[in-house]
């Protein structure tokens, strides 16, 4: 990682420290992508396109594909500055939005109140999608994904 991504870095944690935003910083993509598959109170994921091992486009992927269609999952890729092409290529591979390498901390955070508006009205509609209207219990599509899961779980060795 060249010094300049590490300071881009540290200097977009401390604008969402600023302002009280609950941020985990991941040593590799591994680290991250194994957190965001066990902590399904994760949201939001800050990646960009020079973090290893993993390249960040696989990342933005990986990440959806773990998020799957019940879960709310904002994707915000960090690309260094003028490359238009490698922020395409993110929106393409799952990525909600993209930001420059060293942004305005108004932008920053503007895009950061954007992901939690999206994020909202999208847990709001799997849960509207999830249940039955009249009893608020899981309909059959919920139902079957849950014990889907539960299997898998049990199969995978994984207490419930």
């Amino acid at each position: 990682m060249s010094q300049s991504t590490f300071e881009d870095q540290t200097a977009i944690l401390s604008l969402l420290q600023v302002r009280g935003h609950n941020v985990r910083r991941f040593k590799d993509a591994h680290e991250a992508l194994q957190a965001l598959r066990s902590d399904d109170k994760i949201d939001m994921l800050i990646t960009g396109a020079l973090i290893k091992p993993i390249y960040g486009l696989e990342v933005c992927w990986e990440a959806r594909l773990i998020a799957g269609e019940v879960r709310s999952l904002y994707i915000l890729f960090v690309a260094p500055v003028g490359e238009y092409r490698t922020k395409i290529e993110a929106l393409d591979s799952g990525a909600d939005d993209t930001l420059d390498e060293r942004p305005r901390p108004e932008e920053l955070h503007a895009k950061l109140r954007v992901a939690d508006r999206v994020t909202s009205l999208q847990r709001e509609l799997i849960r509207e999608a999830s249940i039955y209207y009249l009893s608020g219990v899981d309909n059959r599509r919920a139902f079957f994904r849950k014990l889907e899961a539960a299997c898998s779980n049990v199969s995978r060795g994984v207490s419930l």
